[in-house]
């Protein structure tokens, strides 16, 4: 009977560890399994309510909407597909502490996945910049998405095809630049204003590119005026080029 007993102890343990090892496993990523679905989605739309701009994980007006009580139902955002998806939120992973996970293990799709962006975790100054000019090129009248999965622009102008980069640091513009280039895609740079490295002055004034004032402290000036300008401005000269 002691045996028996040690046994069955020994069993219990065992399962309550590897029960603890899958549990620490889907939390590390991200609350999936990382067997059934490796990919998470950054971007999804109100399952019943379907609209013509998506909901992204970086615009805190998006989030709480997906986060509101009670949570409403969400979907995939290609057309035609109805796989249900979930909003989460876990702020110990820095890489990715909020984004959509499938609803159902048995029900998943490949359809807007999140590509690797590289260089450690997205800023919370990058993603304000590009919640910035999403919402200054929609109130233009044009339709633009964040982190465009099938370019991988930080926002991606559909009308004029044009890709809209944040750079916060210094980088291979020119090689960058070509590269958009091949892909026939037509590409402005946004570096942040002060910026004193060398390479991003350079760029300023050498390559398609141009300045906002960052404002991180008062969100309620996302689109002032001015900026509404300067992206106009750059918008009809990408339009313009294009169509000559």
């Amino acid at each position: 009977m002691q045996r028996i007993s040690a046994g069955l102890k020994a069993t219990q343990r065992d399962q309550a560890i590897t029960k603890s090892s899958w549990v620490r496993r889907l939390w590390d990523n991200g609350g999936m399994d990382p067997c059934r679905h490796p990919q998470r989605k950054r971007h999804a739309q109100l399952r019943h309510q379907p609209r013509s701009s998506p909901l992204w994980v970086g615009d805190p007006e998006d989030w709480a909407v997906v986060r509101q009580s009670p949570r409403p139902p969400l979907a995939c955002l290609e057309p035609g597909c109805e796989v249900e998806l979930l909003s989460c939120e876990n702020l110990h992973n820095r890489r990715n502490p909020r984004f959509f996970r499938f609803k159902s293990v048995d029900r998943s799709c490949g359809h807007w996945p999140d590509h690797d962006r590289g260089g450690g975790p997205v800023s919370p100054q990058h993603e304000w910049t590009q919640t910035r000019l999403t919402r200054i090129a929609r109130q233009l009248g044009y339709t633009a998405t964040p982190e465009h999965p099938s370019t991988h622009a930080d926002v991606y102008v559909h009308e004029p095809g044009y890709c809209l980069e944040v750079q916060l640091r210094s980088t291979d513009f020119e090689r960058r630049t070509r590269s958009r280039q091949a892909a026939g895609k037509t590409v402005c740079w946004w570096i942040p204003e002060n910026s004193d490295a060398k390479n991003l002055t350079k760029a300023l004034f050498s390559l398609p590119a141009a300045q906002l004032p960052h404002r991180p402290r008062n969100l309620g000036r996302l689109t002032a005026p001015a900026d509404r300008t300067k992206l106009l401005q750059c918008l009809q000269t990408c339009h313009r080029s294009m169509s000559s």
